[in-house]
């Protein structure tokens, strides 16, 4: 006790606040909130110790005073009096009946603006107080002695005599002495303790609202210190149940044990400051399962550990990655190539799997070469087709181009360019089919239609030439043929005559054939037009052409 009231007078003025247990004359015990201090009085220190009940507690207030070092020549009244004195805070005894002041103390005087005698005379009725009327005032009393023993606590604005308005803490206690009722009146400034509550319950509610789950744990009990609301609501407790159930319960059963966390836990206070992230999934109350990223960062607090983990809800940011990653991995199977690059810097953003096996390169290739090397163009080519593509948007840009691959081999390509509008930027979505083969075929086509043309040139020179070879022996057959009818034929009997009919007319009918031979020969180059025609008569003459094979099979033709 030496000890420590003699480091009191080495820190004096400055007081010293400590929770305690008080043992009572009963032998019970009361926890109190004591604050001591030590202050110079005549020559002499004397320790000041101010105890209240902790919060919690039954009603109960001492006052004492402790010499460190020697006894003081002063009477143990005026001992009381100049430690009330030096209390800071503001002490009346006001009698009820004449709502008159019987004594004060000095913070009293001061926060009143007045002498002690100037306050005592009653002078200034209605300082010090937050009652407007006297009436107010005799029923706060009252209220006060109907409390006894118990004290009557609050706090509120009170107007000072600079007519400042100061928020004051005021514990109003009841004493009967000889028949009368006194209240002793304490008041408190605790203004700035008010604004820190107040910054304090905005920033609360601030961490209330916030989209991410804000926890504080205890780095030696592992318990939750403070939890904010979207916490309840990610993991569908109350605030008590999660209090309740402390961070090793909630966030093991899924994947992990309380163990595993607490591990992770005494982890961050041995890298701390280091922030820790992680991704983990969580079992909501429900039963439920999330995705959540994590982070933890311990700091030490007065002596003590304290762990601040931030909670954020990833489910659909991890569906839709896995999204990204089925499509990423669709369009690597692709045949055709496609990338995705910034219209203004010209970077590629992105390149599918047959990007890299056309161009002969890996992807991280691709990215570190970069798409002007990749393309073998010019920076101003390039930037004029990014903006010629950009002012056309949605038109899709198509060409044909020849392009080299890694290992300086070339393809042909068939590029189709369109601009996507992102974020108030632009980036262009290439297309690039190989048509390689495509062009090869063409080519091949192209040879042999030329080879066709050629074929059915001499075609139809033969065809001439044949039909003029042919036609010469018909045309003397049918003039001596002819000759022989009209000299001759009343010398034959009826069948010479029938005979001589047959051989003119397959002679003529045999020219006919030579004359459609060498027009059918010109079919898709004649300048004729198509002309209806009488079936009828094709079959009467294709089956006269065909009579005496007809007669031989004993044929029978239907129409």
């Amino acid at each position: 006790l030496r000890q420590a009231c003699e480091q009191l007078v080495l820190q004096a003025p400055r007081a010293m606040d400590q929770q305690s247990l008080m043992r009572r004359a009963d032998g019970s015990a009361q926890a109190v909130s004591t604050q001591r201090s030590a202050r110079q009085i005549e020559g002499a220190w004397y320790v000041v110790e101010r105890c209240r009940p902790a919060p919690g507690e039954a009603a109960t207030h001492t006052e004492s005073a402790r010499v460190p070092g020697r006894n003081a020549p002063i009477g143990r009244l005026e001992l009381l009096v100049a430690a009330i004195n030096l209390d800071p805070d503001a002490v009346f005894l006001i009698e009820r009946e004449s709502l008159r002041p019987l004594e004060v103390n000095e913070a009293a005087c001061r926060f009143m603006g007045a002498t002690r005698e100037v306050v005592l005379r009653g002078d200034l009725w209605g300082l010090g107080t937050r009652h407007a009327t006297r009436l107010e005032q005799e029923l706060a009393y009252d209220r006060v002695i109907a409390r006894h023993p118990e004290p009557d606590v609050e706090v509120a604005s009170i107007r000072g005599r600079s007519g400042k308005v100061a928020a004051m803490e005021i514990r109003r206690d009841a004493l009967l002495i000889d028949g009368r009722w006194i209240i002793l009146s304490r008041m408190r400034d605790v203004t700035q303790r008010e604004a820190a509550q107040a910054r304090l319950q905005r920033f609360q509610a601030a961490i209330d609202q916030a989209g991410d789950g804000i926890v504080l744990i205890d780095g030696e009990t592992m318990q939750y210190l403070s939890v904010n609301d979207t916490v309840c609501r990610m993991f569908g407790y109350t605030e008590e149940q999660l209090m309740a159930l402390g961070p090793l319960k909630v966030a093991s059963g899924t994947v992990t044990t309380p163990e595993v966390i607490r591990q992770r836990y005494l982890h961050a206070i041995q890298v701390s400051p280091q922030l820790i992230t992680q991704e983990l999934r969580f079992t909501k109350a429900d039963g439920s399962q999330f995705d959540c990223e994590i982070t933890r960062r311990a700091l030490s607090i007065d002596g003590k550990w304290v762990i601040i983990a931030t909670i954020r809800d990833i489910t659909e940011r991890k569906a839709a990655q896995s999204r990204l990653e089925v499509f990423r991995a669709a369009m690597d199977q692709v045949g055709d190539a496609i990338s995705l690059w910034n219209a203004e810097t010209l970077e590629y953003l992105d390149v599918n799997a047959t990007t890299c096996t056309m161009f002969g390169h890996s992807r991280e290739e691709m990215f570190s070469i970069g798409l002007i090397k990749v393309l073998k163009g010019a920076v101003g080519d390039i930037q004029q087709i990014a903006r010629d593509v950009v002012a056309a948007y949605p038109k899709v840009f198509v060409h044909e181009a020849r392009y080299t691959r890694g290992d300086g081999s070339k393809f042909d390509g068939e590029v189709a360019r369109s601009a996507v509008p992102v974020d108030g930027k632009w980036f262009i979505v290439a297309t690039i089919r190989d048509i390689s083969d495509r062009k090869r075929a063409d080519a091949q086509l192209k040879r042999r239609m030329e080879d066709l043309a050629r074929s059915n040139q001499e075609l139809e020179r033969f065809a001439y030439v044949a039909s003029h070879d042919l036609t010469e022996p018909l045309r003397m057959i049918a003039n001596y043929t002819q000759l022989l009818q009209r000299r001759y034929l009343d010398k034959f009997d009826g069948d010479g005559r029938e005979f001589l009919g047959y051989v003119l007319s397959g002679a003529q009918r045999m020219n006919q054939l030579i004359d459609d031979l060498l027009a059918y020969s010109r079919a898709g180059r004649s300048m004729n037009k198509p002309v209806s025609v009488d079936m009828n008569a094709v079959v009467d003459e294709v089956q006269a052409n065909l009579g005496q094979a007809i007669a031989d099979k004993a044929a029978v033709i239907e129409r």
